[in-house]
């Protein structure tokens, strides 16, 4: 080892651990020896480390490895259990390690042996950092991480210099010295230090808080989740299948012809003279506030006038599979018709390619009667119906492709009557392909679903970042985004719109009493011309979470916004535009504090609030009232559960007579 090497490690052996009061300064080393004595009685042990482990760790055999890991280690160290971590697993752990790893293959141990031991031991120590975390977060302390740092600074002398030699840039080191976590290229910067020390690769980058995946890059790029296999449902192994095999028409490779029929379909959907008067009001496609995010070139399938039309886009993807299904080769189970004869709504009409394309899709489904063949199915009765239907009224269409008048509507007439004949038949045989309640099963079968819910907030608690960067605004955000979910289950565009204002006029309101409360007036509501026509939603928030949102709004919320906006639930790059990844992001959340779960999105919340509810009070009104809708749709949803839990009330029933137990 040359004299410089030598002198680079002296400087890292001599850094110790400590956790001063604050991180907002630089302490001198006078003040953090003294604060160091003053820590010293709140100083980890080993016998604590392994009752952290065997509370917290889900599976009970991993945490006896972890304690029986950790016991034969101390007992090489030739230490009690009752003595305190210090810098075993600290400053001290790699070189540790790695000789006591040595040793092991010295007593002539497998390597599967060495290498077991080696994970488990990084696991203890990723551990104690997030004990160290947590408890900087706790005191208003440094973190680990801060902690190296600065020690590092003090033995190189001046902060500049160290910048200097080591080429990271000196706002870094700043900010890094602050509590700001280090982004993506923070790991190539921290490995610079670590080589100019002569540190064990990985003494300060495995300092560094994990966080999960972003969903979405800093570009807006969609970033692709792995997929959880051991709890995917068999519809996420279909669907995956599928999406290797696309075929629909995309709106931006859609031909003039198509287009324009499409358009003037919208048209004709939306407009109040076009439509005839007979009938319900809901036969009418309803417009919505476009929503505040980038054009897409896809848009024109569902804009009309400067407005946005959901229905107009799910029946634009029946439609576009269908046609891309005709123009699909025979040999893959397709029609194999010309571009030029497929792409034009004329070919709704044709109830033999509609039947084919049915029975293709049902399977393709696995025999199941799924939701796309009744809305293949009622799509085309729809634009077939004799005097309402689309097609009756633009005879133009029907004669584009062939049709005298009287030709064109006695074919809509028989087209008309073949495919509510199919509707009738097809109806009790109609299931669902995906399972709404297969990703949170493991949940709902609780006696208590909620239970699950306050359990991954106390995990994402207990997994808050350091303060004063981004992360600590992110999970603010995203933990106060869970919390109103279990509280208030609205649906997701209901929560991207939720928003605060200082005149209490917003939908997040706050009462003389100090607690809040999230007001929507019906005409806001998807049931707006259900139970929401006269029902306005006017809910309390839970009274536990009122603390977090005085946090949130007073030292959150502002940074995260920018002045931007008055929603309460935004993104980090254009807060002004409206957060599109939001369910993306709650899936992440979930696969990551949920239990049992590969994630699940925000509208499954209403599921598991809604089935706690009727677990605990055997009716459904309250589910009802929470989900704020018409309690026979709530028994239609969640009447399973009544008869699930039918035994346990019987179990009940049967206690209190001579046979119980």
């Amino acid at each position: 080892m040359t004299d410089i090497t030598a002198q680079k490690q002296g400087l890292v052996e001599g850094v110790h651990y400590f956790i001063p009061r604050t991180h907002f300064q630089t302490k001198t080393s006078e003040q953090r020896t003294a604060w160091e004595h003053e820590m010293s009685a709140l100083e980890l042990t080993f016998e604590r480390l392994a009752q952290v482990v065997m509370t917290q760790e889900q599976h009970q055999q991993v945490a006896k490895n972890l304690v029986s890991a950790l016991r034969k280690f101390v007992e090489w160290r030739q230490m009690s259990m009752n003595d305190v971590v210090g810098r075993l697993f600290r400053t001290d752990f790699y070189p540790s390690r790695r000789k006591h790893l040595s040793d092991l293959k010295l007593e002539g141990r497998s390597p599967g042996y060495i290498a077991n031991r080696a994970s488990l031991l990084s696991k203890l120590r990723s551990i104690v950092m997030q004990i160290d975390r947590a408890h900087a977060l706790k005191t208003k302390a440094e973190t680990p991480l801060q902690a190296a740092l600065n020690d590092l600074v003090a033995a190189a002398g001046d902060l500049k210099l160290l910048s200097s030699r080591t080429q990271v840039p000196l706002r870094k080191l700043e900010g890094y010295m602050r509590g700001t976590i280090p982004g993506r290229n923070g790991e190539r910067e921290l490995q610079k230090l670590e080589r100019y020390f002569a540190m064990q690769p990985g003494a300060l980058t495995d300092l560094i808080p994990r966080r999960t995946q972003r969903p979405w890059s800093r570009t807006g790029k969609r970033v692709q989740m792995p997929m959880a296999t051991e709890f995917a449902t068999p519809y996420c192994r279909r669907l995956a299948a599928a999406r290797k095999d696309p075929y629909r028409v995309k709106p931006a490779d859609a031909p003039e012809r198509l287009r324009r029929e499409w358009i003037d379909l919208l048209h004709f959907k939306t407009d109040l003279w076009a439509v005839p008067s007979i009938g319900k009001l809901s036969r009418r496609w309803t417009c919505l506030p476009f929503p505040e995010r980038p054009q897409h070139v896809g848009d024109w399938i569902a804009t009309v006038n400067g407005q946005w039309c959901p229905t107009a886009k799910l029946n634009y993807e029946t439609l576009s599979n269908y046609v891309g299904w005709l123009m699909r080769d025979r040999s893959a189970g397709g029609a194999g018709l010309s571009p030029d004869v497929a792409c034009t709504m004329a070919r709704v009409a044709d109830v033999h390619h509609i039947r084919r394309h049915a029975d293709w899709l049902i399977a393709r489904s696995g025999g199941i009667v799924s939701g796309s063949v009744w809305r293949l199915l009622t799509f085309a009765a729809a634009m077939c119906q004799p005097d309402r239907g689309f097609l009756w009224h633009y005879e133009e269409i029907g004669l584009s492709a062939g049709y005298a008048s009287a030709e064109w509507k006695k074919k809509l007439a028989d087209a008309f009557a073949a495919y509510r004949l199919a509707q009738k038949n097809f109806k009790p045989r109609l299931a669902t392909s995906r399972d709404p309640f297969a990703r949170i099963a493991n949940i709902i079968a609780l006696d208590n679903p909620m239970e699950a819910v306050w359990d991954a907030m106390d995990r994402m608690k207990r997994d808050r970042p350091p303060a004063g960067g981004e992360a600590e605004l992110i999970w603010a955000r995203n933990y106060l985004l869970l919390g109103l979910l279990a509280s208030n289950p609205l649906r997701v565009r209901n929560m991207l719109e939720l928003n605060w204002r200082s005149d209490n006029t917003g939908h997040l309101r706050k009462d003389p009493d100090g607690s809040y409360r999230i007001f929507f007036a019906g005409r806001e509501l998807k049931n707006r011309y259900g139970y929401a026509l006269t029902h306005d939603y006017n809910v309390p928030v839970q009274a536990a979470l009122t603390p977090f949102i005085d946090e949130y709004l007073n030292e959150y919320w502002t940074k995260l916004t920018k002045g931007r906006t008055d929603r309460i639930f935004v993104g980090t790059l254009n807060p002004e535009r409206s957060w599109m990844s939001m369910s993306e992001t709650f899936f992440e959340i979930t696969a990551k504090y949920f239990v049992g779960t590969p994630g699940f999105r925000p509208h499954a919340m209403r599921h598991i609030t809604a089935t706690a509810l009727v677990k605990e009070t055997g009716g459904f009104t309250a589910a009802a009232l929470v989900l704020h809708d018409k309690e026979a749709t709530v028994r239609q949803h969640y009447g399973f559960v009544i008869g699930e839990d039918g035994a346990r009330w019987m179990a009940k029933v049967w206690k209190r007579g001579r046979w119980g137990a």
